[in-house]
């Protein structure tokens, strides 16, 4: 009874907010709409991030389900890597084409060394890399 209480209070306050700024001030909420639509990220990026926790909800309800066997736990570690992993080649060119666009970004003009130091890292990352395998 109590927990109901809790919930229509925090929402029903919720809801006359809402309501008291659409008929006084509608102009400052669909402001605020239009504000918080252009911050979101991309669909692209929105539809990876979504994909990426229904995995993760998928192998939860599976390790619950499955009496939490650790098997279901690698399995989904591996399938993970295989679905997600990034390619460093991928990556560096990323890097690499955001270093070469960005350098006019800012207010002081250097927005490129942020990116460019990326580069140097995943190169020397890249470098060591083929270090240790030889």
């Amino acid at each position: 009874m109590i927990l109901r209480c809790l919930f229509v209070s925090v929402f029903g306050s919720h809801f006359w907010d809402r309501l008291c700024v659409a008929i006084f001030a509608p102009r400052l909420l669909w402001a605020g709409y239009v504000d918080a639509w252009n911050a979101s990220p991309p669909l692209k990026e929105q539809l990876r991030f979504w994909g990426q926790l229904a995995f993760c909800a998928t192998i939860g309800g599976i390790y619950f389900f499955s009496d939490s066997n650790l098997f279901v736990l690698l399995a989904g570690w591996w399938a993970w890597r295989k679905l997600y992993s990034v390619d460093p080649a991928a990556a560096e060119a990323a890097a690499i084409a955001a270093a070469a666009g960005g350098a006019g970004a800012g207010a002081g003009g250097g927005g490129g060394a942020a990116a460019a130091a990326a580069v140097g890292a995943a190169t020397a990352a890249k470098n060591d890399a083929a270090k240790k395998k030889k």
